[in-house]
C-alpha cells in the first residue's frame, strides 16, 4: 500500500473539489458524490474518497430529510432502500478488497456511463414494479459501498415514474441519506 500525502495544497484541492460537490449537490439536490469520488479518490485512493463522500453526503442530506417528509412515498422508495442497506456490506467488501486501481478505473466508469446517459434522457420505460425495486436496490447498495456512488441506477428509475418533482427529489434524499450512514 503507498503512503497517502495530506500536504496542505494536497488538502486545499480537496476542499476546492468537496466545494464543488456541494454546489452541484445544492442545485440538483444529488449528485455529490458523482463530482467528488473521482477526483479525491485520485488523490487519496478509493479507501479514504469512499467513506468522505459517503459522510459528507449523509451529512448534507440529514436536513433536507426534514424540509422533504411530507412529499416521500415510501411505498416506492422503501424496497429500494431495504434492499440497498442490505447489500452495502458487499460493496464495502468490495472496497476493501478490490486492486485500488480498479476501483478508480470502476468508480470513473460509473460516472461516466450514468452521466452520458442522463446526458442523452434515457430513463426506464417499464412500470415500478417489486422485483425491479428490489433488484435496483441491490445494485444501488453494492455500489454505494464500493463506490459512494450508488445513487445514479435509483435517480433514472424514480425520474422515469409518475410521481411529481417534489416527490421524487424527497425519495432521492431519503435514499442518499440512509445508504450513506448505512455504508459508514
Amino acid at each position: 500500500m503507498t503512503a497517502v500525502s495530506f500536504a496542505p495544497e494536497m488538502l486545499a484541492l480537496a476542499f476546492a473539489i468537496a466545494a464543488s460537490a456541494g454546489v452541484v449537490r445544492g442545485i440538483t439536490g444529488f449528485g455529490g458524490a458523482l463530482v467528488m469520488t473521482p477526483p479525491i479518490a485520485l488523490l487519496f485512493g478509493p479507501a479514504i474518497a469512499v467513506p468522505v463522500a459517503l459522510f459528507l453526503e449523509s451529512l448534507v442530506a440529514a436536513p433536507m430529510l426534514v424540509q422533504t417528509r411530507s412529499e416521500m412515498r415510501l411505498r416506492i422508495v422503501g424496497p429500494i432502500l431495504a434492499t440497498a442497506c442490505a447489500t452495502v456490506p458487499l460493496g464495502a467488501w468490495v472496497l476493501r478488497t478490490a486492486d485500488p486501481e480498479l476501483l478508480r478505473r470502476a468508480i470513473a466508469a460509473i460516472v461516466i456511463v450514468f452521466s452520458l446517459l442522463l446526458l442523452h434522457g434515457w430513463r426506464y420505460a417499464g412500470r415500478q414494479r417489486m422485483a425491479t425495486s428490489i433488484g435496483l436496490g441491490a445494485l444501488s447498495g453494492a455500489m454505494a459501498g464500493a463506490t459512494s456512488i450508488g445513487g445514479p441506477p435509483v435517480i433514472m428509475y424514480l425520474l422515469s415514474g409518475p410521481d411529481a418533482i417534489a416527490t421524487t427529489r424527497a425519495n432521492l434524499t431519503l435514499f442518499v441519506a440512509v445508504t450513506s450512514l448505512a455504508a459508514i
